[in-house]
């Protein structure tokens, strides 16, 4: 399968392979597929849901694209688990100011992630300001 790797900065072909391979110190993923990129060896997990023709999370990440992602979930998370305001919202918002469909597994760059942290940010003073 053909997905985007952030690592080699293009779309890779991805080999199937399961959880026990990526993940062997953790035997309750061994049953889990996930893609893994042919030249660097990263990897993405998959939809539970497809079994025949799994389908992939998200782009394949980097370390540095991974930090970013939590980093990008640790200021997200409490947003909406505070109540004040529901994910759903919070990710329309995203995804208007970003002018396309936010996912965090589709990041693919630092620059990326780093607007996507400065768009929370002001999501979260207007929030803390209500």
């Amino acid at each position: 399968m053909e997905i985007y790797c952030c690592n080699c900065n293009k779309d890779v072909n991805a080999i199937l392979t399961s959880g026990e391979e990526v993940y062997p110190h953790r035997e309750d993923l061994y049953k889990l597929n996930f893609y893994k990129c042919i030249h660097c060896s990263n990897f993405v997990g998959c939809h539970k849901n497809y079994k025949k023709f799994p389908k992939p999370l998200g782009v394949i990440a980097s370390q540095e694209i991974k930090e970013k992602r939590i980093e990008i979930h640790n200021i997200i998370d409490p947003l909406f688990l505070s109540g004040k305001i529901n994910r759903k919202e919070l990710y329309k918002i995203i995804s208007d100011r970003l002018g396309y469909t936010y996912h965090t597994a589709n990041i693919k760059t630092t620059e990326e992630a780093n607007k996507i942290i400065e768009i929370i940010n002001t999501i979260k003073e207007t929030q803390s300001k209500q």
